[in-house]
């Protein structure tokens, strides 16, 4: 018999086979009772998963890139993907640098969202290479390019947060006088108990303020008003012109209008 005990009581540890840590509504860390706490680094929260003698990165064997050294935050080459026969899209060619505000759009179907995730170390493209800080993704694990990613970009996709079942003020304990002003009221409710618009907005107040440079957003505000959307035009604005890099999927008029490169898929 398998059995799984969710508890609060640290004493059912000693009988246990597995410990499973949950934290804000992830999976934090897992340990046997013999054993060392292992974090599980995948920021999406998900069980990792025995890796072969891929390489990583550590501060004792670092991979090294033979690429020459360049400016660009995450730079991709002639990429194409491909489900069984359908070719979604092929041969994109992406450099992205600070201060560039990169829009891809193109009508529901091309690929916006898979691009996005290949990008950003989640999805395998069919045939093509992706650097991130000079790292090429297809050399390192899982692992490691959760590490990455942890370290060099935040990624907003579409739906609902995996972390939904907490409050504002536990997904956001240092809250921005913006956010105080539109949530002062309420930061004790669930982030379920917002509407799609509400949780998008505290979604990019949230990877905002985890300064790290590069932002790759999918639809950021498909579920917002035309006032709302030029906020959040301004905000990602205002993070570009900071040094940062924006790529972002979007079909809003205002982000396309404030992009400095758009690209276009499926024309």
């Amino acid at each position: 018999m398998t059995v799984i005990l969710v508890t609060h009581d640290s004493r059912a540890e000693q009988y246990a086979d597995r410990i499973v840590r949950i934290q804000d509504g992830r999976i934090s860390a897992q340990w046997s009772p013999d054993g060392e706490e292992h974090p599980v680094i995948d920021p999406l929260g998900w069980m990792q998963i025995p890796q072969s003698d891929a390489p990583t990165l550590s501060k004792s064997s670092p991979i090294e890139s033979t690429a020459e050294p360049r400016s660009s935050l995450i730079r991709a080459s002639h990429l194409t993907l491909k489900y069984s026969e359908r070719e979604i899209f092929s041969n994109i060619s992406i450099e992205a640098s600070p201060k560039e505000f990169i829009a891809i759009t193109g009508p529901s179907g091309t690929g916006k969202s898979s691009l996005l995730r290949i990008l950003s170390g989640i999805q395998e493209p069919s045939e093509g290479s992706v650097f991130i800080e000079d790292q090429e993704l297809s050399l390192l694990s899982r692992e490691s390019r959760s590490l990455l990613r942890s370290k060099s970009l935040s990624f907003l996709m579409q739906g609902n947060s995996p972390v939904s079942s907490i409050s504002v003020r536990d997904y956001f304990p240092e809250m921005t006088d913006q956010l105080l002003g539109a949530f002062a009221t309420r930061l004790n409710r669930r982030l379920s108990s917002f509407s799609g618009g509400e949780r998008a907005r505290i979604e990019i107040f949230k990877l905002l303020s985890d300064n790290r440079k590069t932002l790759i957003l999918d639809e950021p505000t498909s579920q917002l008003d035309d006032k709302r959307s030029g906020e959040i035009a301004q905000l990602l604005v205002n993070h570009v012109e900071q040094g940062g890099l924006v790529i972002a999927s979007t079909r809003d008029e205002q982000l396309l209008a404030c992009a400095t490169k758009v690209i276009s898929l499926g024309s």
